[in-house]
């Protein structure tokens, strides 16, 4: 497994593995908002092989 930045080309497939995680599709439009919104944040994804796995962002309060 590796843990790096997500990249512009990572962002349909992050939104696809947080959609998978939650009962709805709100949070993965919510990590879109807050990417979109311009807030400075750090966005790390898990990947085994090609495919991303798990993800996770960090956001200011």
């Amino acid at each position: 497994m590796n843990i790096r930045k997500e990249k512009d080309s990572d962002i349909e497939e992050i939104w696809k593995v947080n959609a998978e995680a939650f009962e709805t599709e709100a949070e993965a439009n919510l990590i879109n908002a807050l990417r979109d919104s311009g807030i400075s944040y750090i966005s790390l994804i898990a990947e085994e092989g090609e495919e991303i796995v798990g993800h996770i962002l960090f956001t200011p309060v």
